[in-house]
């Protein structure tokens, strides 16, 4: 008598075989591996589309990663930061990205998903501190669960931007 284990066991191995016999093969992808192609968008705009760059550098919950042609593959959650982006002439373009994430593939392609996002040089420093400022006093306030979880993500999401907005400003 097979017990139950034994026979949910020979069950997931057929179909693992079966499964396996109706793979199609891989196919060799038709990209240039040596070759950065950058996907960088938010919900509401598509900033770089399967563009050909030299270099990503983003912010990650990790620490900093730069990311260049041939770089192996990860994924990671964006923390918010500058994503700094040099294209095929060396032109640095900076963005600022609330949270999101980053993944590079195998096949050269390299996508960044955005929450929302801002050209550095379209930041309000003044706004900025201003909403900085607001949040902090709200943190201040008796707040529980969810509130309080929220007003320090836009501390630091603040606190970041008023940041990379001074740094560009040098």
């Amino acid at each position: 008598m097979l017990s139950r284990r034994n026979g949910l066991s020979n069950i997931l191995r057929r179909c693992y075989a079966a499964g396996s016999a109706q793979k199609a093969p891989k196919e060799t992808p038709a990209s240039n591996v040596d070759e950065l192609r950058l996907t960088f968008a938010s919900p509401t705009e598509v900033f770089f589309n399967d563009t050909v760059v030299k270099q990503v550098d983003v912010s990650t919950l990790s620490g900093s990663v730069g990311i260049l042609p041939r770089h192996v593959p990860v994924i990671g959650m964006l923390k918010p930061g500058v994503v700094r982006i040099t294209d095929k002439d060396d032109k640095s373009i900076k963005y600022f990205a609330s949270s999101g994430s980053v993944s590079m593939n195998p096949d050269g392609s390299c996508q960044i998903l955005a929450e929302e996002v801002i050209q550095l040089e379209d930041i309000d420093l003044a706004k900025a501190e201003e909403e900085l400022r607001s949040a902090q006093r709200r943190a201040s306030e008796p707040l529980e669960g969810e509130a309080q979880a929220a007003v320090h993500v836009e501390i630091e999401t603040y606190e970041a931007l008023v940041k990379a907005a001074h740094d560009s400003n040098k």
